[in-house]
């Protein structure tokens, strides 16, 4: 889903240079990390940078540890996303999340 907000959508584009997942500088998606569809809003702190690759293995559940690699990228490098979460879904829908990305 797209990003509403084209103040926001110029700023994450201007501040993500690369995937937070593999490096890669071209082809790059914003990923809500709460989707939209489960009530993700268009904030910083619910969007990270993936390239095309990532993030279509993200999405489509390969079993390369997309899932798994995105919840160690949220603990050590974005706090702001952590209490988003947290915010978003309480503690223990926090922990679920974390718990279900680690699995995949």
């Amino acid at each position: 889903m797209r990003i509403r907000d084209p103040a926001l959508l110029r700023l994450l584009h201007f501040e993500y240079d690369e995937c937070v997942l593999c490096g890669r500088t071209q082809l790059l998606h914003l990923h809500h990390v709460v989707l939209r569809s489960q009530g993700g809003d268009d904030v910083r702190a619910n969007i990270l940078a993936l390239c095309n690759e990532c993030h279509s293995g993200y999405h489509t559940h390969r079993s390369d540890g997309f899932g798994a690699r995105l919840a160690v990228y949220v603990q050590g490098y974005r706090p702001d996303t952590y209490a988003y979460l947290v915010e978003k879904l309480g503690i223990g829908g926090a922990e679920a999340w974390f718990h279900a990305h680690a699995a995949g």
